[in-house]
C-alpha cells in the first residue's frame, strides 16, 4: 500500500485529508446537534402547548441515516484511495446533494439555535467543497483514469 500512497498525487491525498476532517467535524456536531435539537423541541413544546415526541421517528431515522452515511462516505473514501474513478464521481453527486441539504434545510435552523453548530457545519461544507474541487482537477485525472493495460492487474 505504501507504493499506491507514493503515485498517489497530492491533490488527491490533500482531498482525501479534507474530507477525513469534515467527517470529523460532521460527527462531533452532530452529537451536539441531536442535544440542541432536543432543547429546541422542547422550546416548541413550550410555545404551543402540544404534544410534540422529543424522540420522534424523524429524530431516530436521523441518526440512523448519519450512521449509515458515516459508513458509506468511508468505504467511498476507501474507493477514491485505491484510484476507482466510479467513487469519484458517487462522492461528487453525493457530496453536492449534501451541500444543498445542509444549506436550505440545517444551516436555517442551526442560525436559530445553535450558532457554534453553525459555525462547525460551514467548516464542513466549505472542506467538503474544496476537496472535491481537488478530486477533479487535471493532476488528480491520472489515479482515476488507468491506462488501458494496468486495468487488468
Amino acid at each position: 500500500m505504501g507504493n499506491l500512497t507514493a503515485k498517489m498525487p497530492q491533490n488527491v491525498k490533500t482531498s482525501l485529508i479534507l474530507f477525513g476532517i469534515s467527517i470529523v467535524l460532521g460527527i462531533i456536531s452532530h452529537q451536539f446537534l441531536s442535544k440542541s435539537l432536543d432543547a429546541y423541541v422542547a422550546e416548541i413544546q413550550q410555545q404551543y402547548a402540544q404534544g410534540v415526541p422529543q424522540n420522534s421517528a424523524a429524530t431516530e431515522g436521523g441518526k440512523i441515516g448519519g450512521y449509515i452515511g458515516f459508513l458509506l462516505n468511508i468505504f467511498l473514501l476507501y474507493m477514491v484511495y485505491k484510484g476507482k474513478n466510479w467513487a469519484r464521481i458517487v462522492i461528487l453527486v453525493l457530496g453536492v446533494l449534501g451541500i444543498f441539504v445542509i444549506i436550505f434545510s440545517v444551516l436555517p435552523i442551526l442560525m436559530r439555535i445553535d450558532k457554534v453548530l453553525l459555525f462547525f457545519y460551514a467548516i464542513s461544507c466549505l472542506l467538503q467543497i474544496i476537496a472535491l474541487i481537488l478530486l477533479f482537477t487535471p493532476s488528480a485525472r491520472p489515479w482515476f483514469v488507468k491506462p488501458k493495460e494496468e486495468e487488468g492487474v
